[in-house]
């Protein structure tokens, strides 16, 4: 059988939450309602049936970026990377699908016509499709779904057509996962939902250059779009103009010119492996007790440091 791989925290939530065939997944607490204090939830439809029989598009899938090909960035002494980020929430659901495709987004037990007569919007468009007979209808999303095998295909296409119509995402500037890095002194690239500007700056007192104006330019560009088409990128996790961030899973440190793992994720690979030779290996005298009880502490204080 196929297999699916998801974030641990993901993962924890599928195995409390799973109902029937569909599964409901409980999102950050960080996005806890301020007056319900309930949290949302996600749903991940499994669309194994449906993807079975609809043919796969790959054709975007190579225009995804990957943080690993942030190490071809080369800086010179002078100069410095800085970084623009933003991340759209929920962008699944933004999108608006056929009612076609909304059929194959269907969940749950069939409702009578009364309970669903009493979700008003629905029903009008139910309605006005000439739909609205029988006794008995089905729910179903009219966005595209999580467990589409076409989803990301879509959602990266309509991200990257929305920034080359703002004049990005241009050649020698696109970061694509397929490729080395771009040649131009401005990289910019598109994950499904995030989004993020690298640009080369001089570290000169006093002075811009043209990179550091073009990449501006086109995060301002980026975001006038982004209102346009009713979206809102999620405030927390912008990052503006800033020497070191994490993207796409990589820690960038532009002033330091390193790429790597965000160091928080190698803090808890070595508490594990810590405890493992804590558990397992016994030093045999009391100066190499003394130096894993160290490594303990350290470790253990740099978790604390970046969490």
């Amino acid at each position: 059988p196929p297999l699916f791989f998801f974030k641990q925290k993901t993962a924890f939530d599928i195995a409390s939450c799973l109902v029937g065939s569909d599964m409901f997944i409980r999102d950050s607490e960080k996005k806890r309602d301020p007056v319900s204090g309930q949290v949302p939830l996600r749903l991940i439809f499994d669309r194994r049936p449906r993807n079975a029989v609809e043919a796969p598009l790959r054709d975007l899938c190579a225009t995804l970026a990957q943080g690993c090909v942030l190490c071809d960035l080369v800086l010179a002494e002078n100069e410095q990377a800085r970084l623009w980020l933003s991340d759209l929430p929920n962008y699944y659901y933004t999108f608006v699908v056929s009612p076609e495709r909304m059929k194959t987004n269907a969940w749950g037990a069939p409702i009578p016509r009364a309970e669903a007569m009493q979700h008003a919007q629905a029903w009008d468009a139910l309605a006005s499709r000439g739909e609205a007979a029988g006794e008995w209808f089905y729910r179903a999303a009219n966005t595209m779904a999580m467990g589409d095998t076409n989803a990301v295909e879509f959602g990266q296409g309509a991200h990257i057509g929305m920034l080359r119509g703002i004049g990005g995402m241009q050649p020698g500037e696109a970061i694509e996962a397929s490729t080395a890095g771009p040649r131009g002194c401005v990289w910019q690239g598109v994950v499904v939902d995030d989004h993020a500007i690298i640009a080369k700056v001089t570290t000169a007192e006093g002075y811009e250059g043209p990179s550091h104006e073009r990449a501006r330019g086109l995060w301002s560009a980026a975001h006038r779009a982004y209102d346009a088409a009713g979206l809102s990128p999620v405030p927390e996790k912008c990052l503006t103009d800033v020497a070191a961030g994490r993207v796409w899973g990589a820690w960038l440190d532009g002033e330091a010119g390193n790429v790597g793992v965000p160091r928080t994720r190698r803090a808890e690979l070595a508490i594990v492996v810590s405890e493992l030779l804590d558990a397992f290996v016994r030093p045999a005298d009391a100066a190499e007790r003394e130096a894993a009880a160290r490594l303990v502490a350290d470790v253990g204080a740099l978790k604390d440091a970046h969490d």
